[in-house]
This record gives C-alpha cells, sequence and structure tokens, in this order.
C-alpha cells in the first residue's frame, strides 16, 4: 500500500493534498468507505488547507460505491468543502481542513 507507506512515513506538513484516481474503484468492498476515510483523515492531517481529490464516475457502477455515496459521505462528514462536476464522467472535490475561513 504506496499511499499508506507514505502516510505513515512522511513527517512534513503542506498547504494542500492532492491525489486522483485513488477512489475511482471501489477496492475494498464494504470497506470502502472506511479506506476513503482513512486516507482522507491521515492527509487532512498533513495539510494546513485540505484536501483536493478527483473522482472519475465511468469507473465505477457499483450502487454501494458511486459519486452519489461519495457526495452523501463528503456532505454527512466534512462542514466545508466543495464538489464541481467537470464533466459527464469527472469531478474535483475539496475539502477544507478548518469549519472558518480566514479570509476577510
Amino acid at each position: 500500500n504506496n499511499m499508506q507507506a507514505f502516510i505513515d512515513s512522511n513527517t512534513d506538513e503542506f498547504d494542500w493534498s492532492i491525489i486522483t484516481g485513488i477512489f475511482n474503484k471501489n477496492l475494498y468492498g464494504e470497506s470502502q468507505f472506511e479506506f476513503v476515510d482513512k486516507i482522507i483523515s491521515s492527509l487532512l492531517d498533513v495539510s494546513t488547507q485540505g484536501l483536493i481529490f478527483t473522482f472519475n464516475s465511468s469507473k465505477e457502477l457499483d450502487e454501494k460505491y458511486n459519486i452519489n455515496q461519495l457526495i452523501n459521505y463528503v456532505s454527512s462528514v466534512y462542514s466545508r468543502y466543495r464538489i464541481n462536476r467537470i464533466n459527464e464522467e469527472d469531478y474535483i472535490i475539496c475539502i477544507y481542513k478548518y469549519y472558518h475561513s480566514i479570509i476577510p
């Protein structure tokens, strides 16, 4: 698990974590959202601002793991996020680390 090895061995702090493709397929069946949650939480721990990731909805047609389920997960767990649909299949999801904005 290269992603987890990177997270575990990394002691640096970043403004943003950006990942692409890692959530496109349901790799862990019933435990997929546990995997998503662990990766997001771990990356938010090393990011001062937040996390940005992509999702290609054409890769996964599973009724328990799809863009609607992912949107429901993000909206139920995080209070500051943005989800943009880029085209018919691709989305960019941005989760902000803090609950408040520092922009005056």
